[in-house]
């Protein structure tokens, strides 16, 4: 009913071409709630060690997409709707977008021992 956070943007992810997904990056400072607003999808979220996959197909109930969350939509119905409130304006630069860069922040957070996953969710582990 409520977001943890002022809302300073809405925005939505819709007509997904089937079989593709969205996101596989994650914001430095933004905090977002997300809901299928129409249809459903899946969308995982990773710390960079765990991932959680979440199926997402209820308008009435949201997801929070911490900041410095790898995040994947994937598998959207036909028609999907992805209604998203995040905490601070659109800025790209603000944002993750390769693995490799999140992972070299994550450990800049977490320490030199720290060891993540090789490779991003939904990508094939690296040996």
């Amino acid at each position: 009913q409520h977001t943890p956070f002022p809302i300073e943007r809405v925005f939505t992810v819709h007509q997904v071409v089937p079989g593709t997904g969205r996101g596989g990056h994650a914001h430095r400072d933004t905090d977002q709630v997300a809901c299928a607003a129409y249809g459903s999808l899946k969308v995982d979220l990773s710390d960079g060690v765990n991932v959680v996959t979440y199926v997402l197909d209820d308008p009435g109930k949201g997801l929070l997409l911490p900041r410095m969350t790898w995040t994947r939509m994937y598998d959207f119905s036909h028609g999907a709707v992805f209604l998203v409130f995040a905490s601070t304006h659109y800025d790209r630069n603000r944002s993750l977008r390769t693995w490799a860069d999140y992972i070299s922040a994550r450990r800049e957070q977490e320490g030199p021992d720290w060891k993540p996953l090789s490779s991003a969710p939904g990508e094939e582990e690296q040996p």
